[in-house]
């Protein structure tokens, strides 16, 4: 998207508008003036920055909400030539119901204060989807630009679609069913089968591993030995118990189902947008403690691990020579540092993306 030429338009428009105090002033009293009631703006408008795909959504949201008060003002200056076409207009409409998408699942995975692994699938899902729908508009600029995407997403997506399922299958109110709803859109009847049983080989695959782990640590425990007075104190308690531990250890093996097939079996849970899911598997550990030693390990990854302008930005790096050649000690200091003097912001990476262009001003200032 980067100097994307079908956009030279309206961003021309934008910085002749932008640098013109006559023209913004006028703008001013058109929108206090519009509908006969003073009108606070909202949004502050603003120019994008070629090499970050977020600042051009941002302007085209904007560009799209006063678009009657521009046209307005070209009537009230004949010498304003540069005011975009409806041609320029749709294609701003439809770029910015496209990048919608894009910039607000961007933003939910850059979050630092809640789990993000949970969220991953479904919302990859919507932009795999969305992808689709791209071939079929009516401007052969967005359906270009889709197919360059989809070759791109398709190649991450068959990298990571099935271990990231484990961690939705992991949330309560989701489980398989998720899973179920979104292949049939995906991959059509005839290859859902397939795939939903990929990733089920994939997550009794995970559970083995952390299963016979489990399984080993509680051997382990029940080998560390004891005092010779607690051995006394204990043993006809231990006699009288060991019938019944063998009774239901029997009966476990019997019933033949794992943590994760009784998990599976139950309802799921009705939406909340106040979910805790930490806490509910820190609730349920007794119930399912080898799955709750699973969802504390891959919950705790963070789906994004860089800051929103690496995530929003299509230049190259932004770390400088000199902050590369830090070593691993200083710069884990520095992160520390950032982090506890940003804990009381909102938790977001996004929140904390403009300071990495500190980094670029010292690089010019070192010139």
């Amino acid at each position: 998207m980067v100097g994307w030429i079908p956009l030279r338009g309206l961003r021309k428009f934008m910085k002749v508008f932008l640098f013109g105090q006559q023209h913004q002033k006028e703008w001013r009293h058109l929108n206090r003036m519009q509908n006969n009631q003073v009108l606070f703006v909202e949004k502050k408008t603003a120019l994008d920055c070629k090499t970050r795909w977020n600042s051009t959504y941002l302007m085209l949201a904007t560009a799209v909400k006063y678009k009657k008060i521009f046209s307005r003002l070209k009537n009230r200056e004949p010498q304003y030539k540069s005011l975009p076409n409806e041609s320029d207009w749709d294609l701003a409409n439809e770029l910015c119901d496209r990048l919608k998408i894009f910039y607000s699942v961007t933003e939910l995975f850059s979050g630092t204060k809640y789990p993000t692994t949970n969220i991953f699938f479904p919302k990859i899902c919507e932009i795999k989807l969305a992808l689709k729908k791209w071939d079929d508009s009516k401007f052969i600029e967005v359906s270009t630009m889709a197919s360059s995407m989809v070759t791109k997403f398709d190649k991450y997506w068959e990298d990571s679609y099935g271990v990231m399922s484990m961690a939705t299958i992991l949330d309560p109110r989701f489980k398989m069913k998720i899973l179920e709803y979104f292949f049939p859109l995906i991959y059509g009847d005839d290859k859902e089968k397939v795939h939903l049983l990929n990733v089920k080989t994939i997550c009794e695959g995970i559970y083995q591993q952390y299963d016979s782990r489990c399984v080993s640590q509680t051997s382990s425990d029940d080998s560390v030995p004891t005092s010779s007075t607690q051995n006394a104190t204990s043993s006809v308690e231990t006699k009288s118990l060991d019938a019944f531990f063998s009774w239901n250890s029997s009966s476990s093996v019997f019933c033949g189902k794992t943590e994760l097939e009784l998990y599976l079996e139950e309802k799921t849970l009705p939406k909340s947008h106040d979910f805790d899911i930490l806490a509910w598997w820190e609730l349920n550990a007794i119930k399912y403690p080898t799955l709750s030693v699973i969802a504390r390990d891959i919950l705790a990854i963070p789906i994004s691990t860089v800051a929103s302008e690496s995530s929003f930005s299509t230049s190259s790096r932004i770390v400088g020579p000199h902050r590369s050649k830090l070593l691993p000690k200083t710069i884990e200091a520095i992160i520390c540092t950032q982090n506890w003097l940003s804990g009381g912001k909102k938790g977001s990476l996004v929140d904390g993306g403009d300071d990495l262009n500190v980094d670029e001003d010292e690089e010019k200032d070192g010139k």
